[in-house]
């Protein structure tokens, strides 16, 4: 039986093939940004060439295919997500844009700007509920505010909701009410509580959003890729890579899709540690250039050091990852920007 591997970058699709000896072939194909899936899958056929059989045979003879993507990332930094609503405890509107701190190289900037934020003021409705911080309930839920919540909603369009109440980390009883109330309209509402259990709202509430954000992209993404592998007779297991290095199933991505995030990021340092041990080096500094972004590691003893958050653009992301500093500088910006 084979595996194979594959990282869809914003630029270009790679591939490896592992066979039952551990041998290994690898291809290249460039990445269809309306449809990820159709590239992997042009990049699964290449590897089929290089066996000399087609992708139908090959995929039938795959116990696993492993995806490490970028996509979520570049959603977000390039504002390509969904329309997002926040339903919050009635008020705090505004802990999306307060955050937890002013940036230290502008402590002293009267002129700061505000951060950009992915659910705009107009977006956040506030429904009467009230959890202390022991978990005792003071305010009952007023499942009439949620109802009309729901209702700008759908006059404003939106996509995915978000929810987030006051200390929901400690009883998410009234974030899982609101969501039951939501799903009549939003089956793929988003609550904060179920995304990561931290008691500083605004990580939980910007850990959500990026979630909610990404989801509609990730969705349609993993569905297509599912239908063409199907289609292409595999009936092995499909894995992703998490931002931690770690696999998840799709079920679970799609369940929380800020696992995802820096996916493509950790199987760059992976593979890095990985040639580190083979070659016998101790102390090495990964660099993975890709078409769009340049990622760089420092492995001091072959460890890879990871981050409890991770800021992207200007809100953070509060599930552990892999401290991976990314810059814009790929192949494909240096090309660009060259004589």
């Amino acid at each position: 039986m084979f595996e194979i591997l594959i990282d869809t970058g914003g630029t270009f699709t790679d591939g490896v093939l592992i066979g039952d000896g551990k041998s290994i072939c690898v291809a290249k194909y460039e990445t269809n940004p309306a449809n990820p899936a159709k590239g992997i899958m042009n990049c699964i056929g290449r590897l089929a060439e290089e066996q000399e059989t087609t992708a139908e045979k090959l995929l039938a003879n795959t116990a696993t295919v492993l995806i490490g993507t970028t996509l979520p990332t570049n959603c977000i930094l390039e504002g390509k997500g969904a329309k997002c609503c926040l339903i919050h405890t009635k008020g705090f509107r505004d802990i999306y844009e307060l955050g937890r701190t002013i940036p230290k190289t502008d402590i002293y900037n009267l002129k700061v700007l505000a951060p950009k934020v992915l659910i705009p003021r107009y977006l956040r409705f506030g429904v009467t509920e009230r959890v202390q911080y022991d978990g005792g309930v003071v305010t009952p839920l007023n499942e009439d505010d949620v109802l009309e919540a729901v209702k700008k909603a759908k006059e404003h369009d939106v996509e995915v909701p978000v929810v987030c109440f006051l200390h929901s980390y400690i009883n998410p009883e009234h974030e899982e009410r609101a969501a039951e109330i939501i799903k009549s309209e939003y089956p793929n509402v988003v609550v904060s509580s179920r995304i990561v259990r931290r008691w500083i709202e605004y990580d939980r509430l910007s850990t959500a959003t990026f979630a909610a954000y990404v989801k509609p992209l990730l969705t349609r993404f993993v569905n297509a890729l599912d239908e063409e592998l199907r289609g292409a007779n595999f009936n092995g297991t499909m894995l992703f890579s998490t931002g931690l290095g770690n696999v998840a199933t799709a079920e679970l991505c799609l369940e929380n899709p800020g696992h995802l995030i820096g996916s493509g990021l950790a199987t760059g340092a992976l593979m890095g540690r990985f040639l580190a041990e083979t070659g016998g080096f101790q102390d090495v500094i990964t660099y993975d250039m890709g078409g769009t972004s340049v990622d760089i590691g420092v492995l001091k003893d072959r460890t890879i050091a990871t981050s409890p958050e991770s800021i992207i653009g200007d809100q953070k992301n509060a599930i552990e990852s892999m401290d991976i500093p990314s810059i814009g500088a790929g192949g494909g910006a240096i090309a660009f920007a060259g004589p």
